[in-house]
């Protein structure tokens, strides 16, 4: 009987931090999305745009010194290899840069996909990568769940399983 006690008294702590971090997360979604992102598109539109290349060419910089090949498919930059952890899941949009280590070639739907991210990237500036990141903690890591991923699907269709 004793050794149930403390059983207990975890169960009802984590009871009381699960309360607390449900409660929590819309506040920080909310945060994130509508003050940060109001914040950031406060910047002059040349800043954020300039800000979203520069990104975009250094993440190319660095896919180009690490074997990478970068070459352009319908208006958008895509890197191939080099991208190590930066690459996930299929691939990922730095600034005007789409990372992949996918050989590809990319469909119509992939690459308007992608061009989507890069007008997220324009719209917010660098603060982008900061507000998709808190997001993705947020949903779990799931594309269905995050609001730019899903803005992102509306433009092209990527993720067939939401």
């Amino acid at each position: 009987m004793r050794g149930s006690a403390p059983a207990a008294k975890q169960r009802a702590a984590n009871t009381v931090i699960n309360g607390y971090v449900n409660t929590a997360r819309p506040v920080v979604r909310f945060w994130n999305h509508q003050v940060v992102g109001t914040l950031a598109q406060a910047q002059p539109g040349w800043l954020r745009n300039a800000q979203a290349q520069a990104t975009g060419l250094f993440v190319a910089g660095i896919a180009e010194i690490n074997g990478g090949n970068c070459t352009m498919q319908d208006g958008l930059r895509v890197c191939r290899g080099g991208g190590g952890a930066l690459s996930q899941r299929g691939g990922t949009t730095y600034g005007n840069t789409f990372l992949t280590d996918d050989p590809g070639p990319f469909s119509a739907k992939t690459i308007a996909h992608e061009k989507e991210h890069v007008a997220q990237w324009k719209k917010y500036g660098n603060v982008f990568g900061y507000m998709y990141t808190v997001e993705n903690i947020w949903v779990g890591n799931d594309p269905c769940q995050n609001r730019y991923e899903v803005a992102a699907d509306a433009k092209g269709k990527s993720y067939g399983q939401c």
